[in-house]
């Protein structure tokens, strides 16, 4: 490029800065560069590159205007083909000073910006420099949009090694009118007949937008041609007698030509069966890295033929139904085959891998807790004397609501019985998170209680607000007041949140959580999912511990607490049904004891047992008195406990008729 500032005049490295400083300016009016791009290129040049050089350190922190101006003057003495030296001697001053790696690399960035233009302007003469490109933008919460742009996602806390695929899910934008219409009434079925809830509707029908995005972006099928009738055949199954009496009018011949019929529609809907099945085979080829995904895949699709076939059924019944569909049958036996080779399968991530202990987790509490209290902020940062200073600068109130928010989820999940994500996410405050008092079975609201003091939060769970209500039915327990350090308690913080933190995200609604960012589209104050929970938590104690909990682990890692603490019967009792579960699922899915942990109790007993049977510990004669009689008073503990132990052995041969 033609020099635009004339380098015949003898400009030195000082006249070189400024003209870049010039064409800076103008390009931040035209909207070339950001709005500090000047700024940005003093700190780097002045603060961090001049020292380097040789020149004068700046005073404090925050660079000066004696600082600029003393900076300039020395730059202005020196020649313009110190111009080169700029990078390498920002680096030297960085090792000098130990800047902070976030700031060496902002800076480091701005010099080499400097450097391309000098050399582009024609300072440098023929010097050719490596293209410098701008540091990579992170994407902290999308990954997808990450991956398409191409940019690095800011942490994987992903323990499989199995790749991310890329999203091929049909987009709402991209369904035609008909799979709309399809998919409202579906989830109006589900609702409705299965009794499912918003959850599960939501994840079904992400399931079956996978498959229509396969179809349609690997088998090629048009948008406006995709329905559910391509996944699902529908053939009608019932057949009428009246029209066959309308064309037969003997009675013997209609009946023989309705069972004709009866028999063609049933081949008719096998053959279809077939047909829909080896489709499905090859969706479950393509996603064959992911079992669980295939299980919960073939779910959503009975739950399909479910709501095409639910008036060609004898019987609607959700598990021993639809025996008389051929397209369900199917269904239910790839289903069956699917889950017994996911239970014979091996963990992909050991459970020690993805784990903490307990203790660890409550731990994990106090230091969340330790990071709300500490409502400052230090910056620790050496001065020209050598001494370093610590400033203490007081954090923003949505800051420490952040934190707040992520330490009450974290006590719902470790201070009692962890719940299920989702019911922990979804707590509604005045519905399934209440205060007030038991009263003959009944729960009475703080504001109908004639000492609302003596109140105290509930969990007050109906069938339809947690996974396993159909079973367990309604839930109402209370949520003690655990003291915690600082002179706080579990409530302080319950009602700090309530009536301080959670107001200044304007929510409209009683859920407990909020979102507090506008981070993938979202709006502060709305209410989260558990995918929001899973991220916090996951984030929470990688941040403490370098291992990812999900909430789901935490009601395993409770468990296993249990077994291993020897907890009595009475007790995993009723833990399971504090946590809407069985004494079976408990054993079966939840208790994750290492195998030697589980041996202890009978490796224990059995060395007690076999210590008694060969004990051959010498012990010394018992003293008699003159006369041959044995006094107690005068003998040992060992001795006593030596002598009860013959007694018992000698009237236990007497009792079976034998002799001493």
């Amino acid at each position: 490029m033609k020099n635009q500032y004339h380098p015949d005049k003898g400009y030195t490295l000082g006249g070189i800065f400024r003209a870049y400083l010039t064409d800076l300016t103008h390009r931040m009016e035209s909207g070339e560069v950001a709005k500090n791009a000047v700024s940005l290129a003093r700190t780097a040049i002045l603060k961090y590159a001049a020292p380097g050089l040789g020149g004068p350190i700046c005073s404090g922190k925050r660079t000066t205007q004696a600082d600029i101006e003393g900076a300039m003057r020395f730059l202005d003495s020196q020649l313009s083909d110190r111009v080169r030296e700029v990078v390498a001697a920002q680096e030297r001053y960085f090792e000098q000073a130990q800047v902070a790696a976030k700031v060496r690399k902002t800076n480091r960035y701005q010099a080499n910006l400097f450097l391309i233009w000098a050399t582009e302007q024609g300072w440098l003469g023929e010097t050719v420099l490596e293209e410098v490109s701008p540091a990579p933008q992170v994407y902290r919460h999308s990954r997808r949009e990450a991956h398409l742009k191409g940019k690095p996602y800011v942490k994987d806390l992903r323990l499989t090694e199995r790749q991310r695929r890329d999203d091929f899910g049909l987009r709402p934008e991209e369904m035609n009118a008909q799979l709309q219409q399809q998919m409202a009434a579906l989830a109006q079925f589900e609702r409705d007949y299965l009794k499912h809830r918003q959850a599960t509707i939501q994840n079904y029908g992400a399931f079956i937008l996978r498959v229509l995005g396969w179809q349609h972006r690997y088998r090629q099928v048009p948008l406006d041609e995709l329905s559910l009738y391509g996944i699902i055949p529908k053939t009608p199954l019932k057949v009428s007698l009246t029209e066959i009496q309308a064309q037969y009018p003997d009675p013997e011949e209609a009946m023989t030509k309705l069972l004709l019929r009866q028999q063609l529609v049933r081949q008719q809907a096998e053959q279809q069966a077939q047909e829909a099945e080896r489709g499905l085979d090859g969706y479950l080829a393509f996603y064959q890295d992911s079992p669980h995904t295939q299980v919960q895949t073939i779910q959503a699709l009975i739950a399909v033929a479910k709501s095409f076939y639910v008036r060609d059924t004898a019987n609607t019944n959700s598990k021993s139904g639809y025996t008389d569909i051929p397209i369900v049958v199917r269904l239910r036996q790839k289903l069956s085959a699917l889950n017994q080779s996911v239970e014979s399968m091996p963990q992909a991530i050991p459970y020690a891998k993805r784990s903490v202990s307990w203790e660890t987790v409550l731990e994990v509490f106090k230091q969340q807790q330790e990071k709300v209290e500490n409502v400052h902020y230090s910056q620790v940062f050496k001065r020209n004397n050598g001494r370093t200073h610590v400033s203490r600068v007081r954090r923003k109130l949505k800051a420490i609501a952040v934190d707040l928010q992520k330490l009450l989820a974290l006590g719902f999940f470790c201070l009692i019985p962890p719940e299920r994500n989702r019911t922990i996410s979804e707590l509604e405050v005045g519905r399934t998170l209440v205060r007030g008092t038991m009263e003959n079975g009944l729960l009475v609201p703080m504001e109908d209680m004639s000492n609302p003091e003596r109140s105290q939060w509930f969990l007050n769970l109906t069938a339809g607000d947690y996974k396993t209500g159909k079973v367990y039915k309604d839930y109402c327990a209370p949520i003690e007041d655990i003291p915690l350090a600082y002179g706080k308690t579990f409530y302080t913080y319950i009602q700090l949140w309530l009536e301080e933190y959670r107001p200044l995200f304007n929510p409209d609604h009683q859920r407990l959580f909020v979102k507090t960012k506008t981070t993938m589209g979202a709006t502060p104050g709305e209410p989260i999912t558990y995918r929001n929970m899973t991220g916090w938590m996951k984030y929470l104690f990688f941040h403490y511990t370098e291992v990812p909990v999900v909430p789901k682990l935490l009601r395993k890692m409770y468990v296993t607490h249990l077994k291993n603490s020897h907890a009595s019967e009475a007790e995993l009792e009723a833990a399971a049904r504090a946590m809407h579960h069985s004494r079976a699922m408990q054993s079966a899915e939840y208790d994750q004891q290492d195998l030697q942990d589980k041996l202890a109790p009978i490796r224990a007993f059995n060395q007690r047992l076999l210590a008694q049977a060969f004990d051959s510990t010498e012990r010394p004669p018992l003293t008699l008195t003159a006369d041959g009689q044995l006094k107690l008073a005068d003998l040992s503990d060992e001795h006593l406990k030596a002598l009860l132990k013959s007694l018992r052995a000698e009237e236990k041969r007497r009792k079976q008729g034998q002799v001493a």
